[in-house]
Parts: C-alpha cells; sequence; structure tokens
C-alpha cells in the first residue's frame, strides 16, 4: 500500500473510531432500556462495518 493510501487509511479508521466512541458516550445516556439495547445493536454493527472495511482495505 502506497504511503499516501496508508495516511489515508489511518486518518479515517481513527476518525470512525472516534464516532463510535461519541456514540457509546450517547448510549450510556439513555434510561430508556429498550432504546439502549438498539443503541449497543447498532454501536455493534457499525463495529462489524469498520472492522469489515478495514480487512478490505488490508
Amino acid at each position: 500500500m502506497p504511503i499516501k493510501a496508508i495516511v489515508i487509511f489511518s486518518y479515517y479508521s481513527g476518525f470512525i473510531e472516534q464516532l463510535l466512541r461519541l456514540i457509546l458516550q450517547i448510549q450510556v445516556q439513555l434510561n430508556n432500556p429498550e432504546q439502549s439495547r438498539a443503541s449497543v445493536d447498532f454501536l455493534n454493527l457499525l463495529n462489524l462495518q469498520e472492522k469489515s472495511g478495514q480487512e478490505r482495505a488490508h
């Protein structure tokens, strides 16, 4: 992978990781158990998609 591609990959991976952490923080503040479960499920799906994208990029 060329250097420029590695830099871009690292930038976007870090950015997405920050977004996922933000979603996790919002989830912690939910009082409704149903919303909380749905949020956890959504976060898990997003993490899975990100890991899949990282695997395809390598």
